[in-house]
């Protein structure tokens, strides 16, 4: 009777994984890869889902503050005859909008200070409603365009350098005894840095072949029993 040798051994072994197997890190290969990859690619999309959630909540945070900062007062107008007159992003657009179709006149005898002035806070209102209906879903969704990726960025960068200026009124309002200063251009000013923030970490390129749904749809197709060569590995 020969020697049984260690290969005879392993490969007469009734036990469901064999002494000495080792199962194969490549999908669909080795015993007790499809269950493997199940629970990976179940693990991926677990994962995918919780990020989702948790930028989706992020940017509903941060879209309450930039509605916030855009109503509240940035200053109050202090006036014994007229009275006060508080005066919020939205309220000087709504204004320059009346000046626009000829509703009231302005206070100053400048066109140009006055056409800055309104293209300025139409401008900023703009960003914000382009914030809250377009770049925010693109967070959410996580993977866009290269386009929309720079298109995102460029209106928050628009966005907090916008929110300076009521900032700067604020801080103007605060020094003069004719107005009081208001809240609404530091809150705006947050929300736009909060912005920012969703824009460059969750608003990103997106490639060929990427994403949790293309990988997972290549764990299942792996899982089903197929062979991967190297060059689908790659």
């Amino acid at each position: 009777m020969s020697p049984m040798n260690n290969d005879d051994a392993v490969q007469r072994d009734p036990s469901p994984h064999g002494v000495g197997r080792f199962p194969e890190r490549f999908p669909g290969m080795g015993d007790g890869g499809p269950d493997l990859l199940a629970e990976v690619a179940d693990l991926r999309r677990r994962i995918h889902r919780l990020e989702r959630i948790m930028v989706a909540i992020f940017c509903l945070v941060t879209a309450t503050v930039l509605v916030a900062g855009a109503v509240l007062p940035m200053y109050t107008d202090r006036d014994v005859d007229t009275g006060d007159q508080a005066w919020s992003v939205v309220s000087i657009a709504g204004s320059a909008l009346s000046i626009l179709v000829g509703a009231e006149r302005p206070d100053t005898d400048s066109p140009g200070v006055q056409a800055l002035f309104i293209a300025g806070f139409l401008g900023l209102n703009l960003i914000i409603v382009l914030l809250l209906l377009v770049v925010f879903p693109w967070a959410v969704i996580g993977r866009v365009s290269r386009n929309q990726v720079r298109f995102a960025r460029i209106v928050v960068w628009l966005g907090l350098v916008g929110s300076v200026v009521p900032v700067l009124l604020s801080l103007v309002a605060s020094g003069s005894t004719d107005s009081e200063a208001g809240w609404g251009g530091a809150v705006l000013f947050v929300g736009m840095a909060a912005s920012l923030v969703i824009v460059l970490t969750t608003v990103r390129p997106r490639a060929a072949g990427d994403g949790a749904e293309v990988a997972d749809g290549r764990w299942r197709s792996a899982g089903g029993g197929g062979s991967t060569s190297d060059g689908d590995r790659r």
